[in-house]
């Protein structure tokens, strides 16, 4: 339907949403993401999200709901950028092989 060749997709270890995202990421353009740096995109994306600047994200600013209910930890209905930024680690430590806090364009196509 997509007019795609037929393929297996589970084989498949490509991640355009990931690579797009890391090169947002990116600050000084050097093709590498510091960990400080995947920290201070996440604080940004917080910071756009929270519409009434209160340093909250209420679930009329963060949807779907059921995303809302995992990030929102303690379950107060209200999250903050500690709840927030906890969500997204994982995503950085899997693909820093190395682990020397800064990833590169061969370990986001490659990792664990």
């Amino acid at each position: 339907a997509l007019g795609m060749p037929a393929g297996k997709p589970e084989a498949s270890q490509h991640t355009p949403c990931w690579d797009y995202l890391f090169h947002m990421m990116d600050e000084n353009k050097n093709r590498s993401v510091t960990r400080a740096e995947f920290t201070q995109y996440w604080a940004r994306q917080f910071a756009g999200d929270d519409a009434n600047q209160d340093g909250l994200l209420n679930p009329d600013e963060f949807q779907p709901p059921v995303i809302f209910n995992y990030v929102d930890a303690n379950r107060d209905g209200q999250i903050t950028l500690g709840e927030y930024q906890r969500i997204y680690p994982t995503h950085f430590d899997r693909r820093d092989q190395n682990q020397d806090d800064v990833l590169v364009a061969e370990e986001l196509r490659t990792h664990r």
